[in-house]
């Protein structure tokens, strides 16, 4: 097992901290058969798994962490952390106090029946923190308690605005096609960059099963099939209404080999992209699908 905590001396230019007091932070990796009884601290705590897979136990309710997974233990919060399936379990972890961050109580970072959620595109981000952190505390140098409490000030606040993004989301379950909704406008916006179901489901905070299961039930067809009927749409559309080559038009919507995409024109259409072009070019926008004219207006 690998351990580093690291408890702070509060004297140590705590007159010019501008955020909360940061009562200890470290970061762990447990091995296999490895756990911890329950217990629990005076301040709020963040957990941030960043490889592997385990558990923490919250008020002896049981919580499954994955890589990119935060959880927060607010103050005098039972809590105890756990790997299962026999595999490691990695994270960094930061005990906070002196803090209010407004709708919350003093010292409290949200609200406890959500003590586990992800941190979707934002792990990298986190990542870099902590790791700035434990940098910051290894080797102390002057005024580092500003630095630490500074750091942790952007910690709360990046997991406080993840927290608020999924809470949202969470808000409108009740209609659960405002999920599939949210994957087509974002697909609908970035047709033209490289999408797949990990990128969906970093993008939506929504895990890639949930989301080729609503997708599909709300809209017909999968996501990656939704892509692709957009990106031919598109494709269509520059192809009578510009003189860009084939090979333009592939790169145009997210495809760099011009080949496959003449192709998957061709499978999607029954003609190829040159063949199109020529049936339609002389009748401008013969063809093309006004929801396609509208959004290019």
């Amino acid at each position: 097992m690998a351990f580093k905590k690291n408890i702070f001396d509060e004297n140590n230019g705590a007159a010019f901290n501008c955020g909360p007091t940061v009562t200890y932070n470290g970061h762990m990796r447990k091995e296999k058969d490895w756990g911890c009884a329950s217990h629990f601290h005076e301040c709020a705590e963040i957990l941030f798994c960043i490889d592997g897979c385990g558990s923490v136990l919250v008020e002896d309710q049981e919580y499954e962490m994955r890589e990119g997974d935060i959880a927060i233990f607010n103050p005098f919060v039972s809590n105890a952390t756990r790997h299962h399936n026999g595999e490691d379990f990695e994270f960094f972890f930061l005990g906070i106090t002196d803090f209010s961050y407004p709708p919350f109580p003093l010292n409290t970072l949200m609200p406890d029946n959500t003590p586990v959620f992800s941190s979707g595109p934002y792990k990298k981000q986190l990542q870099f923190y902590f790791q700035e952190l434990m940098r910051e505390t290894a080797n102390p140098e002057v005024l580092y308690m500003p630095a630490v409490s500074a750091l942790a000030n952007v910690i709360a606040i990046q997991v406080l605005r993840i927290w608020q993004f999924n809470s949202q989301m969470e808000k409108n379950k009740s209609d659960a096609r405002s999920y599939s909704h949210f994957i087509k406008e974002y697909i609908d916006k970035n047709y033209h960059q490289a999408i797949n179901l990990d990128t969906l489901s970093e993008a939506s905070f929504i895990s890639k099963s949930y989301i080729s299961h609503q997708f599909k039930k709300d809209m017909g067809m999968s996501p990656i099939d939704y892509l692709i009927k957009k990106r031919i749409e598109i494709a269509r559309y520059l192809l009578v209404n510009t003189h860009y080559p084939v090979a333009e038009v592939a790169k145009q919507i997210g495809y760099d080999n011009p080949l496959y995409f003449s192709a998957l024109f061709k499978k999607n259409t029954g003609m190829s992209p040159t063949e199109y072009r020529k049936t339609y070019k002389q009748d401008r926008g013969a063809g093309i699908p006004k929801v396609i004219r509208k959004t290019e207006e």
